[in-house]
């Protein structure tokens, strides 16, 4: 038998144009969207279908244009899309580095970028950002292939992990897998907690309907969060959570459901932008003219991650700090106080 190929990845950092699929058993019998849609995962469902709309989609060397159209094993689909002009440069976006070695890679992600290639936002974001960085596809003894090990929100600052090998990727996901990896975020909530620490243990149900979609819920999911209090102003507190399940908008739904949902955060009970007067009880009809928000995201920061190194297998530390926008609003509310 031959020897397996190594697998190619496509450089991200640039505007990919054609895709040319086989179709395996697992997916044999899927229509042709949904098999796109679970190849290309950055592109919306409904993006796909106006490309078969179009013609860009051939099954076997033939267009076809209705996306319901049932797949066979082995057959072979391919996706071309014209170039389009203007598109933003990955190279232009920050990319603030804490920690970089030849297995891993930890990053201080700036608040307001995505994470990894979604519809919408296929070249900005930092997996993309990434790529124009590391990958040098014309050598191949010096293209370094960064791969995403865990998420955080767009909205949310902080480190942010890669590695460079799916084996150390698949290394470090096991560990958040296990809940062996130690996780701390910072964060700016409305009002004071109870006390100075404490436990919040509510599972959290991902509903189907209502918003928002994910609530505190006896039929829901264990979930479990630590807290300390870092600092408390007049109107809000520099909270650290210490997270031990991975539940989506973990902390968000636990702030919220104990009275004290973070600042800015709109979706679970905060208002979004933060003023300094609507701290002070002014209401937002007679907000001085001309003033500023202190804030106009999601307080959330992931200040710290513990876990093993996979390569080496000593313990590996990641920390960083405030940044600019949430070390402002805390002195804002400094001067509040």
């Amino acid at each position: 038998m031959g020897s397996r190929q190594p697998r190619r990845y496509a450089d991200l950092s640039k505007p990919r144009t054609h895709w040319d699929l086989t179709v395996e058993l697992p997916d044999a019998g899927l229509r042709l969207d949904r098999f796109m849609a679970k190849r290309v995962r950055w592109r919306s469902r409904t993006d796909l279908q106006e490309m078969i709309a179009d013609g860009l989609v051939t099954v076997n060397g033939v267009a076809r244009r209705k996306p319901s159209v049932r797949l066979k094993d082995q057959d072979r689909v391919v996706i071309s899309i014209p170039e389009q002009e203007g598109l933003p440069d990955p190279a232009d976006i920050p990319i603030d580095v804490i920690h970089e070695d030849e297995a891993l890679i930890a990053v201080h992600k700036r608040p307001g970028i995505v994470v990894h290639p979604t519809s919408g936002h296929t070249l900005e974001n930092v997996l993309s950002a990434m790529h124009a960085r590391f990958r040098d596809t014309a050598n191949p003894e010096s293209d370094r292939v960064p791969h995403i090990c865990h998420r955080i929100d767009k909205e949310t600052s902080g480190v942010l992990l890669f590695a460079f090998s799916e084996k150390w990727k698949a290394a470090v996901s096991a560990q958040f897998e296990r809940r062996t990896v130690s996780k701390q975020y910072e964060a700016l909530v409305y009002g004071h907690m109870p006390a100075r620490e404490g436990e919040i243990d509510a599972p959290i149900l991902h509903r189907t309907e209502g918003w928002p979609r994910l609530i505190v819920n006896d039929a829901g999911l264990p979930s479990r969060t630590s807290w300390r209090v870092e600092d408390e102003f007049s109107h809000a507190s520099l909270v650290r959570f210490f997270p031990h399940t991975g539940r989506t908008h973990q902390i968000r739904v636990h702030a919220a459901h104990v009275g004290h949902p973070l600042l800015c955060d709109d979706t679970y009970g905060g208002a979004r932008p933060v003023f300094a007067s609507c701290l002070r009880g002014v209401p937002e009809g007679e907000r001085p003219p001309g003033e500023q928000p202190i804030l106009s995201r999601v307080a959330l920061h992931s200040a710290r991650l513990a876990l093993t190194h996979p390569a080496s297998g000593e313990p590996f530390v990641a920390e960083a700090p405030l940044p600019d926008d949430l070390a402002a609003a805390v002195a804002a509310l400094r001067g509040l106080s």
